[in-house]
């Protein structure tokens, strides 16, 4: 191969490279910014975030069992209220842990899918009754 083939081939290489830089690298950025390896803050996001909004259900759960009772004239005494209370605070970790484990397992699958180049990112869902914050 001569010289001036050696450098129209260099040349659309280089063509190539500059044209897979300007269209490409802004996908891989914003796509890598979603993914936890260039962006670990998003598992305490993502997380806080859920358990902020299971604590803020369980005290309006909490708020919702009084009201029923004072509507009857009814207050929580002694080892029922004490019960109640410790089964509100169990239901509220057990809900706190299931969304951190379901968040992060989503976050582990959305890097993987990034990765592979999947189409479709599919979250594990959660419900409040997942969570163990079932209407009462």
């Amino acid at each position: 191969m001569g010289y001036a083939a050696e450098q129209q081939l260099a040349d659309v290489a280089n063509a190539e490279w500059q044209d897979y830089i300007q269209r490409f690298e802004p996908i891989e950025n914003a796509l890598m910014q979603q993914t936890t390896y260039d962006n670990p803050g998003l598992f305490d996001q993502d997380i806080g975030a859920a358990q902020q909004a299971i604590a803020t259900s369980a005290v309006t759960n909490q708020n919702s069992q009084q009201q029923l009772l004072q509507r009857y004239g009814e207050s929580q005494i002694g080892d029922y209220a004490t019960a109640n209370a410790r089964l509100n605070n169990l239901n509220t970790q057990a809900g706190m842990v299931d969304a951190a484990n379901r968040i992060t397992q989503n976050l582990i699958n959305q890097n993987q899918q990034i990765a592979t180049g999947s189409t479709a990112i599919t979250p594990v869902p959660i419900s409040s009754s997942q969570a163990g914050l079932g209407t009462s």
